[in-house]
């Protein structure tokens, strides 16, 4: 074993002709000709003594030194990049997201929202279900304002990253934390404006922190989300993967700017592709000796953010930076709808409505009579000659008029929206955020055993409830076959015939299936009723605001005021 000096003699690997070496580099030590005052890999801002001489005949000598006994451990790593068969490819490197974002823990939190809502009449499976949302998305808003504290969430002044400190930059995670807290906003939009349930629970008080915390985090993503790109950055690193020749190549050396990699063609057999990411950690809050990874993206998200133009995708497509604005713009409306559902967080939408319409509508003698009380109201109307509470006809009067009217009702109007509409910028905010995290790396496949786990607990949960709910049922049944089995040894058929009809009355699981499709069709049927009484009475109130507006008129002829 040689432990002093080695030389390496690589023919038409390393490069292809001498020309070509000729441009790039020159005889000598390898590391001035590199070295660009940003070394990329740990320990690489001195010389290592590395010489290279270039002969005539397109082959080079590499002459490194080396130390130790355990060259022929390192020597794999020399095959990787000067294999002949195989070829460097251009990547970029990155963090991976944390676990507790990586796809199926998403996946597990939307399905866990539909439990929670489609279930919210059996109280175990919402209850668990519920308590899952709020915990996880709490612990991501939490999260967030972490990472504001560490990060400085800008862009650096010299070159496009960092290999030495990532703390100028954002964090990846926060790609994992924005649909969390924007699908949480948006399911509570109707829950704040119209659930009875909610306002007549006792653990509202709870759920209403949740959500002003769930509603500072989405208007703190939304600004992270519009600067993304011009403001701030996360440190994306350039490095190279070795890969077989067959692999169907993005990219190669030679190309300007660094493609997109499909993650099913980069772990592919006909690629086996081996990178360096790894080898790069920059200091980083929160992720202590962590190492970094490829920037692979799955195939759905990369056809769609190159428009269909993934075998050489250098960067995102027109029509995938439109669909982002456009998901950006619903996350602002969902804040915006939001900020409207906390109006009615202690009365109901048309006890605002009234409200509004009241105090768009209120003249001088109204304000003063809502302030001031008793003998100074009246010593104050005096003196402003206000005693005579008629208000005349004038025009100004009807313009003012129509205008509460008109406040009044465009609030009622957003309140229908976001109870209506919710469920739309619930699938599609799911959609779209989906493809683009697609672009960023996981700490686990979902192959992994770590990222089944929260399922398994959640399957759990579920299979505990049903349990709990059928066990009677089901012990029944199995009583029931138990005696029909006895009774035909001890009686002949005559007796039996009517020892069998009070068995015919023990609960069977049928009921409860047919029960849960009538209970389907009850709520269609309530939901467009109740839809009609809502206009109905909508349309009594536009008539005379002034009328159902008060209190004297709460549940007289139209929904309470």
């Amino acid at each position: 074993m040689v432990s002093k000096l080695e030389s390496l003699i690589a023919s038409g690997s390393l490069l292809n002709t001498a020309s070509e070496l000729e441009s790039l580099v020159t005889n000598g030590s390898l590391f001035n000709t590199v070295h660009n005052g940003y070394p990329l890999y740990p320990q690489g801002a001195g010389s290592p003594g590395a010489e290279l001489t270039i002969f005539p005949n397109d082959t080079t000598v590499l002459s490194f030194n080396s130390s130790g006994l355990v060259l022929d451990l390192a020597l794999p790593i020399f095959t990787q990049i000067l294999d002949a068969d195989r070829e460097l490819f251009p990547i970029s490197c990155t963090y991976a997201l944390s676990g507790q974002y990586d796809h199926l823990p998403r996946v597990l939190f939307y399905v866990l929202i539909v439990f929670a809502f489609l279930f919210r009449h059996r109280t175990t499976i919402a209850k668990a279900a519920l308590g899952v949302v709020m915990s996880y998305s709490a612990t991501a808003c939490i999260h967030l304002f972490v990472l504001m504290g560490f990060y400085r969430f800008g862009l650096p002044d010299t070159i496009g990253h960092d290999v030495e400190d990532a703390t100028a930059y954002g964090d990846v995670d926060i790609f994992g934390i924005a649909p969390v807290v924007t699908v949480s906003a948006i399911v509570l939009i109707p829950i704040l404006t119209w659930s009875e349930s909610f306002k007549g629970n006792r653990g509202k008080a709870i759920i209403v922190y949740w959500s002003i915390l769930i509603f500072v985090c989405l208007a703190v993503i939304c600004y992270y989300a519009i600067t993304f790109g011009e403001g701030w950055y996360f440190n994306r690193i350039q490095s190279v993967a070795s890969c077989k020749k067959d692999c169907p190549r993005p990219g190669s050396l030679e190309t300007v700017g660094f493609p997109l990699w499909n993650i099913d063609d980069y772990n592919s057999d006909d690629c086996d592709c081996v990178d360096f990411c790894g080898l790069i950690s920059p200091e980083a809050p929160l992720r202590e000796k962590q190492g970094m990874v490829p920037i692979l993206y799955y195939g759905p998200a990369l056809k769609h953010y190159c428009d269909g133009n993934d075998s050489l995708c250098l960067g995102q497509s027109d029509s995938a930076h439109n669909l982002l604005l456009g998901v950006i713009s619903l996350w602002f409306f969902s804040l915006f709808l939001g900020l409207v559902a906390f109006l009615g967080v202690n009365s109901s939408s048309e006890s605002v409505r009234n409200m509004i319409f009241r105090l768009t509508n209120a003249t001088f003698r109204d304000v003063i009579t809502a302030i001031f009380k008793g003998s100074r109201q009246q010593t104050i109307l005096k003196k402003m000659r206000l005693q005579n509470p008629h208000d005349p006809h004038t025009f100004y009067r009807r313009l003012r008029r129509l205008f509460a009217k008109s406040v009044a009702t465009l609030y009622y109007g957003l309140a229908f929206v976001g109870l209506l509409f919710s469920p739309v910028l619930f699938v599609v905010s799911i959609t779209a955020v989906e493809l683009f995290i697609g672009s960023l790396p996981t700490s686990e496949r979902s192959d992994a055993i770590g990222s089944w786990a929260p399922w398994v607990a959640a399957m759990m949960v579920l299979l505990s409830s049903a349990i709990m709910h059928l066990n009677g049922i089901v012990i029944e049944h199995v009583s029931t076959a138990y005696r029909k089995i006895r009774r035909f040894v001890q009686y002949d058929s005559e007796e039996r015939r009517h020892l069998d009809i009070a068995d015919e009355r023990q609960p069977h699981v049928e009921p409860f299936i047919d029960e849960s499709i009538a209970h389907t069709g009850y709520v269609i049927m309530y939901t467009w009723w109740y839809l009609a009484i809502r206009a109905k009475a909508f349309i009594e109130w536009w008539k005379d605001p002034e009328k159902y507006s008060t209190n004297e008129y709460r549940g007289h002829g139209v929904l309470e005021g």
